[in-house]
């Protein structure tokens, strides 16, 4: 068979900003390329929307654009085997299938429906969240397993608690959304490696991290994401793109986008300088980079770390205007380093190295405290889940709940 792997697409990401296009162009994108290479089937490693709830713009967008995929010429797969619960709807298995998982942005509380299972019981994909679909195409079969995303320090219990076995006489592929430490440094984490992977797999498949790898010595791979979220440097050294791979020698081939946005990572380092050398050489940085041919406008990340001269600080740095009445997408960040903003920065620089949401960072904070409390109540993500949804009576009633049975 041939598959496309398209990673993170973050439908609906900058919304309402001049780069809201983004996301759903480059998406569009990928979707026309592999249809009109007929692939067998797309697979989607979570991701998908930007946002656990998103706004009814951004639905609208999502449901057009998965029309694609239901009315192009039929690939001629089956669906033989699904371990999710009720087999999917003819819809989403008409055209060419595609096959999702849910992903961290996407992840809610048990009882919640998140918006990947929306767009599965409209009949747009195939869902998986522990579970196995098994394909079928002129007697040769494909087994996907999809593990969607959970937080980090139940990875290892869930997968244990799961125990997938490859299917026989099928191709299998595992299909998830994690951290790897292999790829996202952090000493005091409790990520996964690829060796806890679950064995025997013919190919692993990760979405979750943003810039794309392929390693096929350990059968694994990374489509990374398709839009630029975190303007991190990797993202300006790679491009984005996505794989189309057959299962027959898995031989996997890149299609870089062509309307992804350009962007530019520039870091500069000072030490004991003056002010207005920072601000020279920011402008001559920018100025080099916007001296080039772009039909879209640009994104530069300018990032300037060190030290001024003695006696000076950053309320003399006046970055802002670098950037005036230039025709880019302008973000610089300060690493300016003076006794007042030491630990600020070393705080950031920790947040930052952590690839997490600020919603992802809140529920960090809420949990450390808690274990400083010794809390041992109702799950903070049921009750955060329950806040977002204005169900202030759904926690009242978990609260005491747990109040009686602890009192019991």
């Amino acid at each position: 068979m041939k598959i496309a792997l398209i990673g993170d697409c973050h439908l609906g990401f900058a919304f309402g900003t001049e780069k809201e296009e983004d996301s759903f162009r480059q998406f569009n994108e990928a979707l026309d390329k592999a249809i009109s290479e007929k692939v067998d089937l797309i697979l989607l490693p979570g991701d998908i929307f930007d946002v656990r709830i998103p706004r009814q713009e951004v639905w609208g967008r999502v449901m057009e654009i998965f029309q694609k995929p239901i009315h192009a010429q039929p690939s001629g797969v089956k669906l033989i085997t699904y371990t999710n619960g009720e087999m999917p709807s003819e819809k989403a298995l008409g055209g060419i299938p595609v096959v999702a998982i849910h992903g961290t942005h996407e992840r809610r509380g048990d009882g919640f429906v998140n918006p990947v299972h929306i767009i599965a019981k409209g009949g747009f994909v195939v869902y998986l969240d522990k579970g196995t679909a098994v394909f079928e195409k002129n007697g040769e079969k494909v087994a996907i397993h999809g593990f969607s995303g959970v937080p980090e320090e139940f990875v290892a219990d869930q997968l244990k608690k799961w125990n997938v076995k490859p299917v026989e006489g099928a191709k299998n592929l595992f299909m998830f959304h994690q951290s790897l430490k292999e790829y996202i440094y952090d000493p005091d984490s409790t990520f996964i490696g690829i060796d806890d992977l679950p064995k025997g797999m013919d190919w692993y498949i990760n979405g979750h991290i943003h810039w794309a790898n392929f390693a096929p010595e350990k059968k694994f791979v990374i489509p990374g994401s398709t839009v630029i979220t975190q303007q991190r440097r990797t993202e300006a050294e790679k491009k984005k793109g996505f794989y189309i791979f057959e299962t027959k020698d898995f031989k996997f081939q890149w299609h870089e986008l062509k309307t992804q946005r350009p962007f530019y990572y520039e870091e500069l380092t000072f030490d004991k300088a003056h002010p207005q050398e920072v601000l020279e050489k920011s402008r001559a940085a920018i100025q080099r980079i916007m001296s080039k041919k772009h039909e879209l406008k640009p994104m530069i990340k300018l990032k300037i770390r060190g030290k001024l001269e003695t006696g000076k600080n950053v309320s003399n740095l006046n970055l802002d205007e670098i950037s005036k009445g230039l025709d880019a997408i302008i973000s610089i960040d300060r690493e300016i380093e003076t006794d007042d903003l030491k630990k600020k920065i070393e705080l950031l620089r920790e947040q930052h190295g952590q690839k997490k949401s600020v919603e992802e960072l809140g529920m960090d904070m809420v949990m450390r405290m808690l274990a400083e409390t010794k809390y041992s109540g109702v799950n903070p993500s049921e009750i955060i889940d329950s806040l977002s949804e204005g169900e202030m009576d759904v926690v009242v009633k978990k609260v005491i709940e747990n109040f009686r049975k602890s009192r019991a």
